[in-house]
């Protein structure tokens, strides 16, 4: 599959090409210098772009190339429209392809003729999204560092 939907720890190998985000928890004042920690989750811009606009749907257009901060009322409501997005898949009223932003023709016609699987790793990767998120209740938010 050329779209990695793969998480992973920021302890671990990150992904080999492209553009990635890193999520971190922890509030704004202590996540400015980019510094990684250990509980850090970093993913491709593929894989993000399957629910990009849930995190930055009230961030300005361009917060996906710079260090956002999402408070806890922030990320209580992502996690209710992340499990949402999951429905909205399973019954077909939404499409990984109509979210997913491919980049290259190749990644296009791979996501077209592979569709059935794309949405199955869709529903993982939103699901792992969505227990990654609510590992850290304590958090008082995330971070995300953009492309």
């Amino acid at each position: 599959m050329l779209i990695d939907f793969q998480i992973y720890n920021s302890a671990m190998i990150h992904p080999k090409t492209g553009l990635t985000f890193r999520i971190g928890y922890g509030n704004r004042k202590n996540r400015v210098d980019w510094a990684i920690k250990a509980d850090d989750i970093v993913i491709t811009e593929l894989a993000f772009s399957i629910c990009e606009d849930i995190f930055f749907h009230e961030q300005h257009p361009y917060a996906h190339w710079g260090i956002t901060y999402l408070n806890k009322i922030s990320i209580e409501k992502i996690v209710v429209d992340l499990n949402q997005r999951i429905s909205n898949i399973k019954s077909h009223s939404v499409s990984p392809a109509h979210l997913i932003h491919p980049i290259s023709e190749e990644e296009k016609i791979e996501l077209q003729f592979n569709i059935a699987q794309y949405i199955e790793l869709s529903i993982q990767f939103i699901s792992a999204m969505i227990d990654w998120i609510n590992t850290n209740h304590t958090s008082d938010g995330i971070t995300i560092f953009g492309v």
